[in-house]
């Protein structure tokens, strides 16, 4: 099966937790339905915080885009 998922949070709202808090709870769904990792796209603003989260880049889009890989743990 696959899941698509868009995540962003509003500049004016950010550093707040509501990207954490939206992330833990895509885990916790992602992980009850036996899914061990996921790959998304991010953009290059982003990618420190995906970085702090333990993803690995895995592909350059170009135009600051990245392909992005994240291992869900047990």
């Amino acid at each position: 099966m696959d899941v698509y998922c868009i995540m962003a949070v509003d500049p004016d709202y950010r550093d707040r937790g509501i990207a954490s808090a939206l992330f833990s709870r895509l885990i916790e769904i992602m992980r009850s339905h036996g899914y061990k990792r996921f790959m998304f796209q991010a953009s290059e603003e982003s990618l420190p915080f995906w970085r702090n989260r333990g993803t690995e880049i895995e592909i350059d889009l170009g135009g600051g885009n990245y392909y992005v890989r994240y291992d869900i743990p047990d």
